[in-house]
C-alpha cells in the first residue's frame, strides 16, 4: 500500500549540496505547464564561441554533443498545479557553462527524469561514455532535457521509447513528483513517476534507438529497506539528480517520515 501524502505542490530547500529537493507534491503529468517568457538566453559572441570550442572538443572524445534548443527554467509556482516558466537556449551553451565555471552563468537547464517501475523493482541505466552528462554514472531512466516547443509529458514517452522501447500505452500511473535542483550544474529536474509490466529484460532486448546512450540496464529495489540500502551502497556511483527522484518516489510510497529520514535537514522557503 502506497502512505497517503499531500496532493499539493509545496516549496522545500532539501537534500545536499550537489542535489536539493526544490518542490514536493503529486500531480498528473500533463497539468504541469510551461510559459514561455519570450528570452532568448545569450551568452555572447566571445563565449558562445569558446562554448562551441568545447562541443568540439566533447566530440573529438566521442561524445555526442549536439545544438538542440532547450527550455532554461526562470521560476516556478507551487500550489494545486505546477507552473513553469521558461527562456529558451541550446545545447552548446550547457556545455559552455560546465566547461567554463569562472564565468559563473549556470545552464538552468530543465530536464525530466522518471522513477519508473518494472516487475524487478525501479529503473536504473549505467551512463555510457559517449554521452556529455553523466558519463559512466548510474541514473534513473527515462531522463531527458525538454527541448521546444515538448510538453513535459511528452518527453516522458519520447524518452521512454528512445532509452528503453517502451510505447505510451505500456506506462501507468504517470505523474509529477516535484522539482529537483544540481546545483553545481544549475540544472532543473522535472522527477516525475511511472510504472510498467515490462520485465528488465524485455527492455534490453527490444532495440532501442537510444542504446548507445547506456552501458547497462539494472533495477534498485522496490522496498523501503531495500531501496535505503541500495542507495546507501551506490553513493559513488548514482546521480545526485537520481538519489533525490528515489527517495521522492519512496515518499510518495511509503510517507514523509521515511523521506525526512533519508534526506535530512529541512529549511521551508
Amino acid at each position: 500500500m502506497r502512505a497517503t501524502s499531500l496532493k499539493m505542490y509545496f516549496s522545500v530547500y532539501k537534500g545536499c549540496p550537489q542535489a536539493r529537493v526544490l518542490v514536493l507534491g503529486e500531480g498528473p503529468v500533463d497539468r504541469v505547464t510551461i510559459r514561455e517568457n519570450g528570452e532568448q538566453f545569450d551568452l555572447g559572441s566571445e563565449r558562445q564561441a569558446l562554448a562551441d570550442l568545447a562541443c568540439q572538443d566533447l566530440r573529438r572524445l566521442g561524445q555526442a554533443v549536439t545544438a538542440n534548443p532547450i527550455y532554461r527554467l526562470q521560476a516556478w509556482t507551487v500550489g494545486a498545479e505546477l507552473g513553469l516558466e521558461v527562456s529558451r537556449g541550446d545545447y552548446s551553451q550547457v556545455v559552455g557553462t560546465k566547461a567554463h565555471p569562472e564565468w559563473g552563468v549556470k545552464a538552468q537547464v530543465l530536464a525530466v527524469c522518471c522513477v519508473l517501475e518494472c516487475p524487478q523493482g525501479f529503473v536504473i541505466e549505467k551512463r555510457s561514455n559517449k554521452v556529455a552528462a553523466a558519463p559512466g554514472r548510474r541514473h534513473i531512466a527515462p531522463s531527458g532535457s525538454i527541448q521546444p516547443p515538448a510538453t513535459p509529458r511528452d518527453t516522458l514517452f519520447e524518452e521512454a521509447c528512445e532509452e528503453l522501447a517502451l510505447e505510451p500505452d505500456e506506462l501507468s500511473e504517470p505523474c509529477c513528483l516535484g522539482l529537483v535542483h544540481v546545483e553545481p550544474l544549475g540544472v532543473f529536474l522535472l522527477i516525475c513517476s511511472a510504472r510498467t509490466t515490462v520485465t528488465l529484460s524485455e527492455m534490453r532486448g527490444r532495440e532501442r534507438s537510444g542504446a548507445w546512450e547506456q552501458d547497462a540496464l539494472l533495477c534498485a529495489p522496490g522496498d523501503p529497506k531495500g531501496l535505503s540500502a541500495w542507495i546507501d551502497e551506490q553513493a559513488d556511483e548514482l546521480v545526485g539528480g537520481a538519489r533525490m527522484g528515489l527517495w521522492m518516489e519512496g515518499r510518495r510510497r511509503w510517507g514523509q517520515a521515511w523521506f525526512d529520514a533519508q534526506v535530512g535537514f529541512e529549511v521551508e522557503v
